[in-house]
């Protein structure tokens, strides 16, 4: 591969990113055309690059040439009988088949002119031959600049055949026609390819693009890009044919010939009568067997919007179905510098409205790879639309009915040698969401240019994007995501590769339109470079020597741009001053291969060392290093009571000092009325304070050690359990846990008893006859592992039975209160009275005497447990309901 001249840019958006590239210019062969006539050989494998100003030079490109040649500012200004720029053809060759393809390279103005009457052309291209004319930089027209002008009347095309009248030193087809001009002859004149770049044509009395006098133009002509201006001075089209018969240029063609114009090709086209330079419009382009002007002003007007009018969505045109059109491009461009699948038109304005003038009089297929911005419909995709526009219209985009949304992930670039995990892991993505009630059946999805896709077989993953779906979906219902991955195959070398995603399926009894989406794919050459100091490395017409990463393009001998990454090394200077902070605990440290010990202490240090390339190097090295602390925190089974208002937490500094800890709780945790400790002067142990009402559930925060030179972190888990007021005595030792409607809300599924911390292996109710258990013991310590509705785990704090424990003793009324009203409690022994919410909330407490004792009421109406107990036990719950 020969080393090109380039400039790029690259431009990441988010997860996604684009690439123009600069067309390529060739530095293998520079020539001054100033100095002597240039012959290029059909044989050469150089490319080239031609520059200078002459009136007496001329460029001869021999047949089978298959090459770059740049013209570098050119100007060619001759007479005689040669034309300033000619490629030789082949007589008889057909130009489906050229034996020369040649890409004309713009770089800067550049002015060919023929001002002789021998009937030359400014640039001759001869039977079986095919240019492609394209600016240096294909992205800007204005970068790449050509005049071509035959100035004499008596002189052919200024790009394309001669004018056969005065000049038969061409490649002809032996083949003559009798077509409505009425007389034979012969047919000549190769394929002329325009892309981009700014171009100036005008003919003697021959076309400005095109053909020749008293010859049938038997070429192809597309212009699908660049600013283009095409004229002729006597008796010929603009673009087309010169005037094969001296009648005319309308219908007066080869059945080969073709003119294909699309946008975003900007043309003006002028040709000529037997008056010299008097515009006829009709012959402005003429003389071909089909001709396509999608753009002219004189054609009837197509809208194309969306349904809903999406402003900047670029409107693309699958022309695979339009044989007028396909086949021909199919012949003279490359399916990677022109995708017949999608060749975009245009982008909707700021109202959602692209506007064209042209006539597609073959079905032609209409889509967009945007997708619905509206809130209601957001990321819905566009149904692509089947059309045959003959007299203008408009081609509506209907959002697809069914209620599906499409999310594009960009690829990422690969690079050359990729795996297969490689392509998949970068692959361009698409997520679908499917969200509509009525399912949608016999889906299928495929890439539209079919077993010649450069992308493989199609990857379906679920919604956790890492299950893959063994087969494509053929049914979507309500809820479903899916991923649908496109990797390209392997072995592609560099160079950008794009398809088209088609997605189709039946919804409601008919078959919806395909929902058309592009998918891209950049492979890379990659070059790792590294040096030593002081050198340099020459990229890109540049000498190299920062570190960094570097972007070029290269031409492959097929033609196809392809991306070249450079990952430059520099290695640091001979001599290198450098600090290194360490902390204690992680010495030894391996440094510039001199291993710094465990005893080293902090100072100036002097390493001589080599690179791995054999370099010499000094360093200059200041070494601090820090002492640090190490802790082990009990993090094991941390749990505490909502009774309690904190909890500690134990700790040990195996070595170090610490002067400060904080603690930050989980969102969780936060939202439940925890809040965080900044930094806190240490204290042992370390303890959470827990909020008022606390609730019960697992909490999580992290505790951040520090002294003046170092932090750590540590998270921990802590349960809050559940109080032990959520088991009441029913009856003769039953003890039972109370419902969500007096326990503060929770639902509870699944129950295990315990007994001084033994688990009771049959008791898994919500209730249990402790008298099964108490033996010749007359208390014991109970409590219950209990798993909620939300599968969350918790124990309660212990509960303690006696059974010389009577609830009879003591008395509670009325229990149906007015607010404010005091309830009477009478009891037998000292204790407390306690009225908590059914929510879990402590509302008030209240010491209990030996004999009778006022409760004071309570001004909020509602449900309420009053608990009356003493230091040990639970004696009595009641119900108390304020009206």
């Amino acid at each position: 591969m020969k080393k090109l001249k380039i400039l790029i840019f690259l431009l990441t958006l988010t997860s996604s990113f684009i690439i123009y590239s600069f067309k390529v210019q060739a530095e293998s062969i520079n020539y001054d055309i100033s100095t002597a006539p240039i012959v290029i050989s059909g044989d050469s494998d150089d490319d080239y690059i031609i520059s200078g100003n002459t009136e007496n030079n001329y460029i001869t490109i021999e047949p089978g040439y298959n090459g770059t040649v740049t013209l570098q500012n050119i100007n060619i200004s001759i007479r005689g009988s040669n034309s300033p720029i000619a490629i030789q053809g082949k007589d008889n060759c057909p130009n489906s088949s050229p034996i020369s393809n040649i890409d004309i390279v713009l770089e800067g103005d550049n002015y060919i002119e023929y001002k002789g009457n021998d009937g030359c052309a400014a640039i001759q291209v001869d039977q079986g031959t095919q240019i492609n004319i394209s600016a240096i930089n294909p992205q800007d027209n204005s970068s790449g600049i050509l005049t071509a002008k035959s100035s004499s009347v008596y002189a052919g095309a200024g790009i394309g055949a001669l004018n056969h009248h005065h000049n038969t030193n061409e490649a002809t087809s032996s083949n003559t026609i009798l077509g409505e001009c009425g007389t034979s002859a012969t047919t000549a004149g190769g394929n002329i390819i325009i892309s981009s770049g700014t171009i100036t044509a005008k003919g003697g009395h021959s076309a400005g693009i095109g053909g020749g006098h008293e010859t049938y133009y038997d070429g192809m002509i597309v212009i699908y890009g660049g600013k283009v201006t095409a004229n002729s001075m006597r008796h010929a089209a603009g673009i087309g044919s010169g005037c094969p018969c001296h009648k005319g240029v309308v219908d007066c063609c080869t059945p080969t010939s073709s003119i294909i114009a699309l946008p975003p090709a900007q043309l003006s086209a002028g040709g000529a009568g037997l008056t010299n330079n008097v515009v006829i419009p009709e012959y402005a382009l003429s003389g071909a067997n089909s001709i396509i002007y999608i753009g002219d002003p004189s054609k009837p007007e197509v809208t194309v919007r969306t349904e809903d009018n999406t402003p900047n969505a670029d409107i693309l045109v699958d022309l695979s179905e339009n044989p007028t059109i396909s086949s021909v491009l199919a012949m003279t461009v490359a399916s990677d510098r022109l995708d017949v699948n999608k060749i975009k038109f245009g982008t909707t304005d700021k109202n959602g409205i692209y506007q064209f003038n042209g006539i597609l009089q073959d079905t032609t297929s209409f889509f967009t790879n945007a997708c619905s911005i509206k809130p209601k419909t957001l990321g819905r995709p566009y149904m692509s639309k089947d059309t045959i526009l003959e007299s203008g219209g408009t081609v509506i985009l209907k959002l697809l009915e069914t209620n599906v949304a499409l999310f594009a992930e960009t690829s990422s670039p690969l690079e050359e040698n990729y795996t297969t995990e490689d392509a998949l892991k970068n692959a361009y993505c698409y997520q679908l969401i499917y969200s509509d009630s009525i399912p949608t059946y016999n889906v299928s999805y495929d890439l539209a240019r079919g077993k010649q896709s450069d992308f493989g077989e199609l990857k379906f993953y679920y919604a956790d994007r890492s299950t893959q779906i063994p087969t494509a979906p053929t049914t979507l219902t309500q809820g479903d995501t899916i991923f649908i991955v496109t990797p390209i195959k392997v072995g592609k070398t560099n160079g950008n590769y794009s398809d088209i995603l088609r997605i189709k399926s039946a919804w409601k009894g008919s078959s919806t339109s395909y929902i058309k989406q592009v998918v891209k794919q950049a492979v890379c050459e990659a070059i790792n470079v590294t040096l030593c100091p002081n050198e340099s490395y020459f990229f890109n017409d540049q000498n190299l020597n920062i570190s960094g990463t570097y972007y070029d393009t290269l031409q492959s001998s097929a033609g196809n741009d392809s991306l070249i990454i450079l990952h430059l090394t520099i290695l640091n200077s001979q001599t290198i001053t450098d600090t290194l902070s360490l902390f204690d605990y992680e010495l030894p440290y391996i440094y510039a291969n001199t291993t710094i010990d465990e005893n080293a202490t902090s100072g100036d240090y002097t390493i001589n060392t080599q690179s791995n390339q054999g370099c010499n190097i000094t360093i200059q090295l200041h070494l601090d290093i820090t002492p640090t602390f190490d802790i082990e925190l009990d993090t094991n089974n941390l749990s505490t009571c909502p009774d309690s208002k904190r909890m500690n937490i134990n700790y040990k500094i195996d070595y170090g000092e610490i002067d400060s800890f904080a603690i930050y709780f989980d969102n969780n945790a936060l939202k439940k009325g925890f809040n965080n400790a900044e930094k806190q002067a240490l204290t042992y142990p370390i303890q959470i304070e827990l909020p008022d009402s606390v609730e019960s559930d697992i909490y999580y925060a992290n505790i951040c050690f520090s002294n003046s030179t170092c932090t750590k972190e540590y998270s921990v888990r802590f349960n809050v359990d559940y109080s032990s007021n959520i088991i009441v005595n029913k009856w003769n030792g039953v003890l039972a846990l109370l419902n969500s409607q007096y326990n503060g809300g929770y639902n509870f599924k699944e129950f295990q008893w315990y007994k001084d911390g033994e688990e009771l292996s049959n008791e898994t109710n919500s209730y249990i006859d402790t008298r099964d258990y108490l033996n010749t013991d007359t208390s014991a310590n109970f409590a219950v592992k209990i798993t909620r509705d939300d599968d969350v785990i918790l124990f309660t704090c212990l509960y303690h039975y006696s059974s010389d424990i009577s609830s009879s003793e003591i008395a509670i009324y009325p229990t149906i209160v007015n607010r404010n009203q005091s309830i009477t409690v009478t009891s037998e022994n000292k204790g407390q009275a306690t009225i908590w919410s059914t929510l879990g909330g402590k509302k008030q407490t209240t010491e209990l005497t030996n004999g009778t004792n006022k409760i004071p009421g309570l001004n909020e109406p509602g449900t309420y447990v009053l608990i009356v107990s003493d230091e040990n036990n639970i004696l009595k719950q009641q119900i108390i309901i304020i009206i």
